[in-house]
């Protein structure tokens, strides 16, 4: 279970336990909007500073980010 923080991290829960798995390091302005990957391997998320970033779960690697000329990313599907 992801969860965005303004803390600029996003948590992974283990649903089974409920204890905090891994927290990975967000964009500044924290994270909000989060979707895992299919497969659950990659995690996606908006921030209030108008970036989408892309992060591998396993390492928090960030695989991917889009920042520039958009709006606040309201929602990640």
């Amino acid at each position: 279970l992801p969860a965005g923080k303004v803390e600029s991290f996003v948590s992974l829960w283990d649903t089974v336990t409920w204890k905090e798995k891994q927290n990975l390091k967000a964009a500044e302005g924290g994270a909000s909007r989060v979707a895992f990957s299919p497969d659950g391997n990659t995690l996606a998320f908006g921030s209030g500073r108008n970036e989408l970033s892309i992060l591998e779960t396993t390492t928090g690697n960030q695989l991917h980010k889009l920042e520039g000329n958009f709006a606040t990313v309201r929602s990640v599907a």
